[in-house]
């Protein structure tokens, strides 16, 4: 699923505890970990292990890029690093903006300087750092807010990030429709009206092949706003987010065809991609004490949490 999680709290604070106590040390992007791939534990001028800052130039930019390529398969994320400051987490923000990520920050802040450094001289030596350091940080959190648009929970306030499935059993039909492809005549002809009493769910590839691709967005465009329809995203709305950005590259199959398509029709690249930007990965409900899950390309088995696939 599209969730960034970032940590955020002084050294100390329970960040790397709280990763390893949830099960998500495989989902997970350290900052330290990354620093001994550049370098080994290293002796300061104290005599002491520690890890070396010095790579951090290389570090944080393999960070972000390691990030965006997991991004582009849309894998769930969490980012075990300090993240005090505003700049730092307004990075993750834009990466998320461009993948379609809802971004998570973990909150160890409140924790007291002195059980900080409590904490600290517990772990390891090599992974200690010095009071100054985190004496300094907690200065930096008093002028660096969380940007807007990242949601802050507290570590016990995980569960609410979950993908939960949704009860639909109030309504008389669940329909699923596959497969459109720029049919919209025969996908116009079946849907005549749209049903109140129905739920809709259609499973993507809604472009490309078919001759009325601008048809078929117009009229997806129109049930977005209803409550009884959910529309999910097929790999060839890859190409409506590439159409929509600057550095996007479509097929070749939607450049000759679909793209023309729908710049005749008035269709523009923002309202494409704003179209593409509403569309689910997934979707999950019950149904009459059955639970039905809905994706474009199926999964073997139904995972025990379906935020973590």
């Amino acid at each position: 699923m599209r969730i960034l999680l970032l940590m955020r709290g002084v050294p100390g604070s329970g960040k790397s505890t709280f990763i390893k106590e949830q099960g998500l040390e495989p989902y997970t992007l350290s900052a330290d970990a990354l620093r001994l791939l550049y370098a080994s534990p290293m002796l300061d001028n104290a005599g002491r292990w520690c890890i070396s800052p010095h790579f951090d130039k290389q570090m944080w930019p393999f960070l972000l890029q390691t990030l965006e390529e997991r991004m582009k398969r849309g894998c769930f994320t969490a980012v075990d690093a300090t993240n005090i400051r505003g700049k730092d987490m307004t990075a993750y923000k834009k990466l998320a903006n461009e993948y379609k990520y809802r971004v998570y920050v973990v909150d160890f802040t409140d924790i007291t300087i002195e059980e900080a450094k409590k904490r600290n001289l517990l772990r390891e030596e090599y992974k200690q750092v010095p009071e100054n350091v985190i004496e300094r940080m907690y200065a930096q959190l008093a002028d660096n807010k969380v940007p807007s648009g990242i949601t802050v929970i507290k570590p016990e306030e995980l569960a609410q990030i979950w993908y939960k499935p949704r009860d639909l059993s109030a309504y008389k039909k669940i329909i699923h429709i596959g497969d459109i492809h720029g049919c919209y005549k025969p996908l116009k002809e079946y849907l005549e009206e749209i049903d109140p009493q129905n739920y809709y769910i259609f499973l993507g590839d809604y472009i490309d092949r078919g001759s009325e691709n601008a048809e078929v967005l117009k009229l997806l465009l129109q049930l977005t706003t209803l409550d009884n329809v959910t529309l999910l995203e097929g790999n060839h709305e890859a190409n409506l987010r590439d159409y929509g950005l600057p550095d996007g590259v479509a097929s070749k199959e939607f450049r000759m065809q679909t793209a023309p398509e729908l710049a005749q029709a008035g269709l523009s690249r923002k309202a494409v991609y704003n179209f593409y930007r509403k569309l689910s990965q997934c979707f999950c409900y019950t149904y009459q004490g059955k639970k039905v899950l809905v994706s474009h390309g199926g999964l073997a088995r139904m995972p025990e949490n379906l935020s973590l696939v």
